[in-house]
C-alpha cells in the first residue's frame, strides 16, 4: 500500500519503489504474472534513472524465487510489457512506472 507520507516523503529526495502483480495467468505448472513497477522520486529524470537499474536488472533476472507462502517458483525470462499504467496517489511528474512480464515454472 502507499504510505500516508508519501508526498512528505518524495519532498525528503526519499525513493520510492512499488512492485505489483496485476494480472497473468498460471496452469500449476506454469505461471505468467504480469507485474507494474513504479519509482517515484523528487525528481522525474532521477525516477528514471532509477527505474533504467531495475529495468537492466530484472531483464537479465533468473533464478529460484521463494513467495511469501514458502513455495518457489523457477524464473526462466522477464520481459517488457505494454498494458495499463498505475502510478502512486501523488504527482505524476514524479512517477514512473513500467509493466514486466514473467515466465516462471511453479516447483
Amino acid at each position: 500500500s502507499v504510505p500516508d507520507d508519501i508526498t512528505d516523503r518524495i519532498d525528503r529526495g526519499e525513493t520510492l519503489i512499488s512492485v505489483k502483480r496485476v494480472g497473468g495467468e498460471a496452469d500449476g505448472v506454469f505461471d505468467h504474472p504480469r507485474m507494474d513497477v513504479n519509482v517515484a522520486h523528487a525528481y522525474r529524470t532521477d525516477a528514471w534513472r532509477v527505474m533504467g537499474f531495475i529495468r537492466r536488472k530484472l531483464l537479465k533476472y533468473s533464478g529460484v524465487v521463494t513467495n511469501p507462502d514458502g513455495t518457489t517458483a523457477i524464473v526462466n525470462a522477464i520481459s517488457d510489457a505494454t498494458g495499463p499504467q498505475r502510478s502512486f496517489e501523488t504527482d505524476n511528474s514524479r512517477v514512473v512506472t513500467l509493466s514486466f512480464s514473467m515466465q516462471t515454472r511453479i516447483t
